[in-house]
């Protein structure tokens, strides 16, 4: 039953990709994780005021 709900659902991610993506033909949208991406700019010392 396992099996099947997994690839059930990685069915839907990629028909959800194709759909979203125009048929593979443009580029995926990256995931960005930081709050805030110039705040996180630089070296780690940097980042920490070192």
């Amino acid at each position: 039953m396992a099996i099947y709900l997994g690839l059930g659902w990685l069915a839907l991610g990629i028909v959800y990709l194709a759909i979203l993506t125009k048929g593979f033909r443009k580029t995926p949208p990256e995931m960005n994780t930081e709050a805030d991406p110039k705040e996180n700019q630089g070296t780690a010392e940097a980042r920490l005021g070192a």
